[in-house]
């Protein structure tokens, strides 16, 4: 079902210039679906120029993810240490691609405080918090929204061993019955796409892999080749 989000917001009163307020992301547990508000979780809504996967509504404003990856890209230009906050990702949506939307638009999408914790399996740190109109998901999020089975949380590792996923205690991959729910399509076929959160090592980045599952281990920052990763943006989005 897709419904347009102006409609939607109209219904709920005029929100302009509400955008600029902050909000903190990441509550725990399962996520909210506040049975008051228009939209429901799992919708694809239309906002700007994509379509969007409502994954959380709460107080008024909804939590939104590009149904589709919307552009293949780098998380860095270089193969180094960096972190959310110092990436040319983060750089490029909250500039480039926030300027897609028009001012009515910009202003409806609020500023949220992004928590980035530590990759819990490596250890590797994912710097200090930041405040985005556009972000990524980071792996907590995307285990609680695709599911919320806690694999990450409670480290259920897996590896690929003959031809398939197996609880194995050096395993860096999280997969589950959830895979399918998290492949993304770029253009006319599926793609990788990018977390928020740091992958092994400082230079490289958590990522969704093709068949939905979720490499906590990453890949390098600066991958790019035929194969480069899709991004799929995250915004709170003020209704009321």
């Amino acid at each position: 079902m897709i419904l347009t989000l102006a409609l939607v917001i109209a219904a709920c009163g005029n929100t302009a210039g509400t955008g600029t307020q902050e909000e903190t992301i990441s509550a725990t547990g399962p996520p909210i679906d506040d049975m008051s508000a228009p939209v429901r979780i799992g919708e694809i809504i239309e906002f700007g120029n994509y379509d969007w996967r409502v994954l959380e509504v709460i107080d008024g404003k909804v939590l939104l993810l590009s149904d589709q990856a919307i552009e293949p890209n780098i998380y860095h230009l270089d193969l180094k240490d960096v972190t959310w906050e110092k990436s040319f990702l983060r750089q490029s949506l909250n500039s480039r691609v926030l300027q897609e939307f028009t001012k009515e638009e910009q202003a409806q999408i609020v500023e949220t405080t992004i928590r980035n914790p530590d990759n819990l399996w490596y250890g590797t740190k994912g710097g200090a918090n930041t405040k985005d109109k556009l972000f990524l998901l980071s792996l907590e999020e995307v285990d609680r929204y695709f599911g919320d089975s806690g694999d990450y949380l409670n480290e259920r590792r897996k590896k690929w061993v003959d031809d398939g996923f197996q609880e194995r205690d050096n395993g860096s991959y999280l997969s589950n019955a959830y895979d399918s729910e998290r492949v993304a399509i770029l253009g006319y076929g599926e793609t990788w796409w990018w977390l928020r959160s740091p992958g092994s090592v400082g230079a490289s980045a958590a990522v969704v892999g093709i068949d939905g599952s979720v490499d906590v281990r990453g890949r390098d920052v600066n991958a790019m080749h035929t194969d480069m990763g899709g991004v799929r943006v995250a915004l709170w989005l003020n209704m009321g």
